[in-house]
């Protein structure tokens, strides 16, 4: 490849930051908004008409110690990232080559999450949602997995960027 295509990278994984950026920015949005919910859930919510003999257990994981650590790192990792975002957006819209640290970081909470949700997350038995609950595990994953698009074509940019240099 010729050097001239090095700006083309750098403008292409400017656009991949951003989407990353906004997709990141709503996320946090949201998790800033839920999070007075998760850290004083409401035991009403959680009642054996709706969940069975599974709300007891529901309620607890909902107020353990372990979902509130969680969520506020979660807020606490978005914002670093998005702070990073920010300033990669800069660098990447000067034609300058960004660390790819936000990309890294976003991926790895990402994964922790994964990991996180399927060994903490209580296995639920509500008469004749078994397959509907696998189902959400699943399209919960592949979500996550979708929602990590931006950052991995950010680095393959930033990658071939810097082979250009």
């Amino acid at each position: 490849m010729k050097t001239k295509d090095k700006p083309h990278y750098l403008k292409k994984a400017k656009n991949w930051n951003m989407v990353l950026l906004v997709l990141k920015a709503l996320g946090l949005l949201t998790s800033i908004i839920g999070l007075a919910g998760v850290l004083n859930p409401d035991k009403s919510l959680y009642t054996e008409a709706v969940y069975g003999s599974s709300a007891t257990q529901l309620y607890e994981q909902a107020n353990s110690i372990g979902t509130k650590a969680y969520a506020v790192i979660g807020v606490i990792i978005s914002i670093t990232i998005l702070i990073m975002l920010i300033s990669a957006h800069k660098k990447l819209k000067e034609g300058v080559a960004t660390a790819k640290t936000p990309y890294y970081l976003h991926l790895f909470w990402i994964v922790t999450g994964i990991i996180y949700s399927l060994l903490f997350t209580p296995k639920i038995e509500i008469q004749g949602f078994t397959e509907f609950a696998s189902m959400i595990s699943i399209v919960s994953i592949g979500l996550q997995a979708l929602v990590s698009l931006p950052a991995i074509l950010s680095i393959i940019y930033l990658f071939k960027a810097e082979t250009e240099a």
